[in-house]
Parts: structure tokens; sequence; C-alpha cells
């Protein structure tokens, strides 16, 4: 999947259904932390199953809790409430997906 398509298949109605059915199953909070009425992420546990994901695959994260599964520190972007981080953009996580697709060619 190029990031054309991965822009377009986040803004499909499958992954938004299926967004609010994980962000329904975790009650609205943070898996890690429980924080609740902040943005949440949803983190993919594996792309093995892209587009066709199971609640299971998924994971609902605050800002912060994500920033630190991925290993991302805070970037300063006046645009975005004074800070974005860098496991926010669509090429970030291409590039994340990328990397893990390459890993299990080489493991084949």
């Amino acid at each position: 999947m190029n990031k054309k398509e991965y822009e377009k298949y986040l803004k499909g109605k499958h992954w938004q259904d299926l967004r609010a059915k994980k962000l329904k199953e975790s009650y609205f909070a943070c898996d890690e932390c429980d924080v609740a009425n902040e943005e949440l992420h949803i983190h993919h546990l594996t792309y093995e199953r892209l587009g066709k994901e199971l609640l299971s695959d998924l994971r609902v994260l605050c800002v912060s809790c994500h920033e630190k599964v991925h290993g991302i520190e805070q970037v300063k972007n006046p645009s975005h409430n004074g800070f974005t981080y860098a496991c926010d953009t669509i090429p970030y996580h291409l590039a994340l997906l990328g990397k893990r697709m390459m890993k299990k060619q080489k493991a084949k």
C-alpha cells in the first residue's frame, strides 16, 4: 500500500467504522494509562491484516503513550497547539510499515 492508498484508507468508511468500534470498546480511554478526554490514536499492533484488521490488532493510545510506543519525542510545531508528534504523520506510519514488510521478506 503506498502513501496515497493509505491516506485514502484512513479516510474511508471501513477504517472510520473500525476506529469508532475500537474507541467504544476502550470506553474512549487510553488502553495503556486510562486517560480519557484527550486526543486518542488507534495504534496497529500488526500490519499483517491492513485493510482487514481485527479489533484485537489495534490499541487505543493517548498521544503520550503512542509516542512512547514508537520511541518518538515531541517536536515543537506552532500550527498544532504548540506540539506535534512525528508518529502522527502518515509518512511515519508508511515508513514503519515498509520496515516491517522488509523484515518479513528477509525472514522468508
